[in-house]
């Protein structure tokens, strides 16, 4: 399956009104990254701990914006390498993966083979994706 094939499928099934679940954006992420060459990401449960950190820190704060994401994480998941995707407003996670990988900066950090580990947090509409190694 092309990477166009596999945006358009994924793409198909956001029509579905199913929740945002964090082992679906897992596996729809570590579908992208395959399609790339990339090994799956595993969930961390730090690296989940503090996506969840940060996507409350976002939701209290209202400022939706990767500032201050390092400070957060930090002390909670010490990284050599690391990144941040935050969504928000999105119904299905199909929908939002596909948003990100549409995204450069976005997509980089889905396909960007160092990261073994991920973390998802989500309050409200917020939801964040953690990448990281240690």
């Amino acid at each position: 399956m092309t990477l166009i094939q596999l945006i358009f499928y994924l793409t198909l099934l956001t029509k579905r009104a199913n929740p945002i679940e964090y082992d679906t954006i897992t596996q729809i992420t570590n579908t992208f990254r395959e399609a790339y060459g990339c090994r799956p990401v595993s969930e961390d449960d730090n690296l989940t701990r503090a996506a969840q950190a940060r996507a409350d820190e976002i939701f209290e704060s209202g400022h939706f914006s990767h500032d201050g994401v390092w400070e957060t994480v930090e002390p909670i998941y010490r990284y050599r390498v690391a990144g941040e995707n935050l969504a928000r407003n999105f119904n299905t996670d199909e929908a939002m993966v596909v948003a990100w990988m549409k995204s450069p900066n976005h997509r980089e950090n889905i396909v960007n083979c160092k990261y073994k580990d991920i973390g998802i947090g989500r309050r409200d509409d917020y939801v964040v994706q953690l990448f990281g190694r240690k």
